[in-house]
């Protein structure tokens, strides 16, 4: 049993002398304007830079926007399906998937 709260108290010890980093980074609220009323937005991040948002904009049409540095401004967005009268998106993204490669997003949603 000493030996156990001498390892504990080595771990903890060790994680006292080893510097720790953090990084903040600020999310963009852009990503989607006020006009945008009907998104039921759905974010994915495939790396820790890259990022899809998927939602309905205000013609109720199904958009994406794309973000490349992690969040902090979004690219213009890209109609996925025009004149959709959506009710919103659902997404998966294969990477959540054990064992997959992460190399899709899939998008469902309902007209």
């Amino acid at each position: 049993m000493k030996q156990f709260f001498l390892l504990i108290l080595l771990i903890f010890s060790l994680q006292l002398l080893l510097p720790a980093h953090a990084a903040e980074v600020t999310i963009d609220a852009s990503a989607y304007t006020d006009d945008d009323v009907y998104r039921k937005n759905m974010v994915v991040f495939t790396t820790d830079q890259i990022g899809y948002v998927f939602y309905v904009d205000s013609s109720r049409d199904l958009v994406y926007k794309k973000s490349t540095d992690g969040g902090v401004t979004w690219d213009s967005k890209v109609s996925v399906h025009a004149s959709a009268n959506s009710t919103g998106p659902m997404i998966w993204y294969d990477g959540w998937t054990p064992g997959d490669s992460g190399t899709k997003i899939h998008v469902i949603h309902v007209n």
